[in-house]
């Protein structure tokens, strides 16, 4: 009997619940194991006892911005400096990802397939890229 890979993990951070937890709900489904975070300081936070593999955050929220958020775990939160950020808006970028250093941007609304996709290539899954589920959000 063989071991599996542990499940990869992916902090989502939304202010808006309803999208963190369907989101959380489709990934769990597809077999990733997640925390959840409703503004960039209960982000913050977790990082100082969490290390995700991949971070899935907003741009949009109170509080702190996305990019803010951003900017302050590549320079205080050593243990996760290095999870690849994938950004998600309903507004394209208007800062410069080289400045920011995240990994990969979807524009909402966007299919669930890609983001599955996306998230698989950043954590380097085993299933790479082959979302079972497929939905748009």
């Amino acid at each position: 009997m063989t071991a599996s890979a542990p499940a990869k993990t992916v902090l989502i951070v939304d202010d808006e619940l309803e999208i963190m937890h369907a989101v959380q709900a489709i990934l769990e489904d597809e077999g990733f194991n997640v925390l959840t975070a409703a503004d960039g300081l209960e982000a913050l936070a977790l990082l100082d006892e969490q290390r995700p593999d991949v971070i899935l955050m907003d741009v949009m929220m109170p509080r702190l911005s996305g990019y803010e958020v951003l900017r302050l775990i590549r320079e205080q939160k050593a243990a996760a400096a290095s999870a690849p950020v994938i950004l998600m808006s309903c507004v394209n970028p208007h800062v410069k990802q080289s400045d920011f250093g995240w990994q990969y941007f979807l524009k909402k609304p966007f299919a669930i397939e890609d983001l599955v996709a996306a998230i698989r290539r950043l954590a380097g899954s085993a299933d790479d890229c082959q979302p079972s589920h497929v939905q748009d959000l």
